[in-house]
Formats: structure tokens, sequence, C-alpha cells
């Protein structure tokens, strides 16, 4: 398991190169992210049989929560990959409904420690209930994103914004009580089972990117295949984005032909 979570450390900071490497207009950036998302997918993909084959004493329940999280996790990663090569099938049906039931999952495990630790901590149980729903919320907002569907950018932004409270109330008050002990937020969060962690920092961080992205203060991701034009007419759900990509694939290909002849 701590050989999957140093891969997935390097993969990630891969994709970290590879965003730069796409800001500074080399388009080998992107190819090198959606590499990175499928290997960090297959990665989840063979944490899953890990699970299964563990010989530790855990209960059932906690060993099939951790495998379909798992999978869940490779097929979003994996689903954003494949949505990379083709815009239409299978990518976008595999990454949403993969994104709907892992958001389902950590819901369900949001409500049920909600309702069990108020008891004990009203306030520390919200703030862990913010976080699993502002990992929910990067999650799906994410993956309509990658659609192009309506509703992502409020997502993303909500989840951004719900994140730097979380941080910021972590920074301030250090020690919250809990059980009649103190106890800080880090750790209490540490305590969360599976990769609800790694998911609320791998996409709240994109949550961050898009948010910034809607005010122009980062750079847009550099494309040479796709022109703008039909960038955002796509993000605008225009009927005539499709018009346009077939009208400018068609002129791509008369001048390849040409070029040969």
């Amino acid at each position: 398991m701590k050989v999957l979570k140093q891969i997935r450390y390097i993969l990630f900071a891969l994709m970290v190169l590879g965003c730069f490497a796409n800001f500074a207009q080399n388009e080998y950036g992107r190819d090198l992210i959606v590499l990175c998302e499928l290997l960090i997918g297959l990665t989840f993909l063979f944490e899953a049989v890990l699970v299964l084959n563990d010989k530790n004493k855990i209960s059932n329940i906690k060993r099939a929560y951790l495998f379909f999280e798992c999978i869940f996790l490779s097929t979003i990663f994996i689903a954003y990959y494949l949505f990379s090569q083709d815009a239409k099938m299978p990518g976008r049906l595999l990454g949403f409904f993969a994104a709907i039931f892992l958001s389902l999952q950590y819901l369900i495990y949001a409500i049920r420690t909600l309702a069990k630790k108020t008891k004990k901590s009203g306030f520390l149980a919200i703030l862990v209930f913010l976080f699993i729903i502002t990992a929910i919320l990067g999650i799906v907002g994410l993956t309509l994103k990658l659609n192009h569907w309506p509703g992502a950018n409020l997502m993303m932004r909500i989840s951004f914004f719900i994140a730097l409270m979380i941080i910021f109330l972590g920074i301030v008050k250090r020690k919250y009580s809990y059980d009649g002990q103190m106890i800080s937020l880090k750790d209490h969060l540490n305590s969360l089972p599976g990769k609800i962690r790694l998911s609320f920092c791998y996409f709240t961080i994109w949550s961050a990117y898009i948010t910034f992205s809607i005010w122009g203060l980062v750079p847009s991701f550099y494309t040479l295949s796709v022109p703008p034009a039909q960038q955002k007419m796509k993000q605008e759900q225009s009927p005539a984005a499709d018009i346009y990509w077939e009208n400018y694939a068609g002129f791509i290909e008369n001048r390849r032909v040409a070029a040969e002849k």
C-alpha cells in the first residue's frame, strides 16, 4: 500500500509539471497529465485487488467500503484518460457514473458520521461533514466540467470556498473539544477511512484552478488540436460547436491531403 501511495505522489508531481509545461504552450504537458491520470487509475485498481486479498482482520463492511472506493476512483481516473482520447464514449459515461457512485458512498458516510459524532463535538462533526461534502462537490464538479455540462462552475466554486473556510478554521483554532478531549482538526481528519483526504486535496485543487481561471487569474490550458473558438462554444453549450468542429477537422484533413500531394 505504501509503495502505491509513493507512486501516486510521483504521478501527482508529474501532473503538476505537466500543467506548467502546458501553460508554457507545450502541448506535451497535456499528454503528460492524461497519462498520469491513467497510471493513477491503474494504481487504484491494483489497490482494490490488494484490499480483497488483505489478510489483516478487518470487518467485511470496511473491506467493501475500501474496495468500492478504490474501484470508483480507478474508474474516474481511467475515464478521464479515455475521455481525453475520445470525447464521446466510453469515458464520458464511465466517469459520470463512477463520480456519482463514489459521491453517494462518501455522502452516506458523511451523514452517518455527522449523526454519530454530533453528541461528542457538534462543531467538529459539522466541519468533518463539510470536509467530505467539499470533496463530493469537487468530484462531481470536475466530471461535469470535463463533459462541458451545466452546473460544473457553480459546484467547483462552492467546493473551493468551503475548502478555504475549513482551512482557515483549522489554522485559527488549533484544538477542538471532542468527547472530553482536545483534538486538532488535522488529527481528526487523519482518522477518516480510505481516500477521502486524497479526494479532498486532489479535486479541491482542481476546484481552485477552475475558480481562478474563471476570474482570469491563471492561464488556461493550451491546445493546438481544439481551436479556442470551438472551446468557447462548447463551454457555452452552443449547438454550433459540433458543426464548427466538423468543418475545422475537414479543413485540417484537406490541408494534410494537399500537403501529401
